[in-house]
């Protein structure tokens, strides 16, 4: 049986560059996040930086383990920061493949001194629910079902749920009801695919 969203935690502790101190081994538990969520993690405590820069600095590590860095998410909440690499790959994304590329990432970031301090980097499959960052992958996906979170409010929305219907160098035009959309890339703080209620059910059965 095929089930979407388990999860692997694998949590380190990490210190200010500029503080010297030590990481003690990670420690690793599984739970159930759901179907039709975010697919497969792992998480990793350390600093943070840019998304762009973070993106720019760690897809030659993610191509040369095998595997395709789909973007990079930044969140931070009051003291907290997450950082979240979407990773996939040909023949699909294992748990284990999310911890090889949580330890060759935590490596790269601790000497490349690119984090300042704290932070939760999670490394995950893509999910149902797919997120979009290049031009490339909305062109892909173009007449498909999508949500997307706004930077800023578009003509009195931050939120859209709707068909994306046109992807230029410019802007992605998302079409909601009789309305459409057009989105700059820069006020696109977050774009998925809406996943079909029969494609959460799929990855449920064997």
């Amino acid at each position: 049986m095929t089930i979407a969203g388990w999860s692997s935690l694998a949590a380190r502790r990490a210190h200010n560059p500029k503080v010297a101190g030590s990481n003690p081994a990670p420690a690793t538990s599984i739970f159930y996040k759901g179907p039709g969520l975010a697919g497969l993690f792992c998480f990793w405590s350390i600093g943070v930086a840019g998304q762009d820069e973070l993106a720019e600095l760690l897809t030659p590590t993610v191509k040369g383990l095998g595997y395709a860095l789909l973007g990079v998410e930044w969140q931070r909440s009051g003291s907290e920061s997450i950082v979240r690499l979407y990773i996939d790959s040909e023949s699909g994304i294992a748990v284990e493949d999310c911890a090889r590329v949580s330890r060759q990432v935590g490596d790269v970031l601790d000497v490349e001194q690119a984090v300042n301090g704290e932070y939760t980097l999670e490394v995950s499959s893509p999910g149902f629910d797919r997120p979009l960052f290049t031009q490339e992958q909305y062109r892909s996906y173009i007449g498909a079902e999508v949500k997307v979170r706004l930077r800023a409010l578009i003509n009195g929305r931050r939120r859209l749920s709707g068909t994306l219907v046109d992807v230029t160098d410019e802007f992605v035009t998302v079409r909601v009801g009789e309305e459409r959309f057009d989105v700059p890339y820069n006020l696109v703080e977050n774009a998925r695919l809406a996943p079909r209620l029969s494609e959460q059910v799929t990855g449920l059965e064997g």
